[in-house]
């Protein structure tokens, strides 16, 4: 009798297949993006800063103003900001006359500037009267008054 000689083949353990584990070391810095992310979504403020520091009366209304088109800042000096720009209340006519010609030109659909007025605590009855009068003989229509919410 013949032996036939048989190879011997080495068994080899199971190896479990290799992923690619760089994905693994990003997650951890997503982490940490997103918790920065919520961080500065709490803490920070959404909207641009006025231009001049003023304190709005306090209001008890539960109602919430509808988006402006234009919000015009009146300080107790006098002075008005609106957007950037920072003028005194003698030239409120001549810079709405601008804005309301640029306006026109610009929309097709015209139906007058919607203005939100944001105006100081210490500012006289005459001087927000004034502005007021301004902003009616440039065909405003609709004039929101902002206060600040009774806590």
């Amino acid at each position: 009798m013949k032996l036939q000689r048989t190879e011997r083949r080495s068994i080899k353990p199971f190896a479990p297949s290799r992923r690619d584990r760089s994905d693994e070391s990003l997650i951890p810095l997503i982490n940490i993006v997103f918790l920065i992310l919520i961080f500065f979504m709490i803490a920070g403020r959404m909207e641009a800063p006025d231009p001049i520091l003023v304190d709005p009366p306090v209001s008890t209304s539960p109602t919430r103003p509808s988006p402006p088109q234009l919000i015009l800042v009146l300080a107790a000096d006098g002075r008005i900001a609106a957007g950037d720009e920072i003028m005194e209340s003698q030239h409120l006519d001549e810079w709405l006359a601008r804005k309301l010609t640029s306006q026109v030109s610009g929309d097709a659909n015209h139906q007058g500037l919607q203005i939100s007025l944001k105006a100081d605590t210490g500012v006289r009855a005459d001087q927000l009267q004034s502005v007021l009068n301004s902003l009616r003989r440039a065909s405003v229509q609709k004039i929101t008054l902002l206060t600040t919410r009774r806590p």
